[in-house]
């Protein structure tokens, strides 16, 4: 999976690009209320994730010349296996995500639940679970940017 960084605020308009030109393009949404009303919030503002193993070099510039692409994100900030999984879960096909399937074992420890693919996700990105509340909040570094994300469960 390789992260491009996008400019922000025009997230959606890069990715509908990108899937015109035939690319799996995953961008990350959630609901959320504001002033009574629900609204769809951009998880990652700035960054669009390319469901690709490898691209060539023709397809390398492609993509860059895309417009709203700024650039792809250096290789030294690799995304790891799980973060990888976390952000398919958090795209959710391409639906707004409203709540995770969180489940507890018999120590209380968070289990997440992947839909679509019939699996349990490692729980190293979780940090903090809030069963009054009923939250649960993810953490992601991306580009050297320690992102947390909250979500209803």
């Amino acid at each position: 999976m390789f992260v491009l960084r996008i400019m922000s605020g025009e997230e959606l308009t890069a990715k509908k690009l990108l899937e015109d030109k035939g690319y799996k393009v995953l961008c990350p949404r959630r609901l959320k209320v504001e002033r009574n009303r629900t609204v769809e919030k951009i998880i990652f503002t700035g960054y669009l994730f390319l469901d690709t193993c490898s691209i060539s070099d023709k397809d390398y510039y492609k993509i860059k010349d895309t417009v709203n692409v700024i650039s792809f994100l250096n290789s030294k900030y690799n995304l790891s296996e799980t973060d990888e999984k976390y952000i398919r879960l958090l795209n959710n096909n391409g639906k707004a995500l409203d709540k995770i399937d969180i489940y507890f074992d018999k120590d209380k420890k968070a289990i997440v639940y992947m839909n679509d693919t019939d699996s349990y996700l490692n729980t190293k990105n979780v940090i903090r679970v809030n069963a009054r509340d009923k939250t649960i909040t993810f953490r992601f570094n991306i580009d050297d940017i320690v992102k947390d994300v909250t979500f209803n469960y």
